[in-house]
């Protein structure tokens, strides 16, 4: 088995994340089908309000309107440099924190840990304006 990749493929795989559903991402970190359509209104409407946290965080998303369907990308809602592993992953867990979180609480603190993880990332990757 090959740990180490080349940058071609480390290329490849992101273009391919990219060309990925925002929707059915987000549905599958939070353990629903893509084909299951009843809970993507609670899904929307959280999968919405973590696309404004990220501007927040400084991560402006491409596109202003609202994600109502399966048809939008990563790569139309951020561009083609988006690091979509660490963007989908927040996202996706923000959103499962929200429309199912763990009952569990050292579960909820693990979750909660990654999510601060990833927010943390996606700030520090951000370009800072000079002084």
């Amino acid at each position: 088995m090959t740990l180490v990749r080349g940058r071609e493929e480390v290329m490849a795989e992101n273009q391919n994340a990219l060309s990925r559903s925002v929707l059915d991402s987000v549905k599958h970190i939070c353990g629903v089908e893509p084909s299951m359509t009843h809970f993507d209104d609670p899904i929307l409407l959280h999968l919405n309000g973590v696309i404004f946290t990220t501007k927040q965080i400084g991560l402006d998303p491409i596109i202003t309107t609202r994600i109502t369907d399966s048809s939008t990308t990563w790569e139309q809602l951020y561009g083609p440099d988006c690091d979509v592993f660490v963007v989908e992953n927040y996202i996706g867990l923000k959103v499962k924190e929200l429309f199912d979180p763990p009952t569990n609480s050292s579960t909820m603190e693990a979750l909660r840990r990654n999510i601060d993880q990833y927010e943390w990332r996606i700030n520090v990757a951000q370009p800072k304006e000079s002084e």
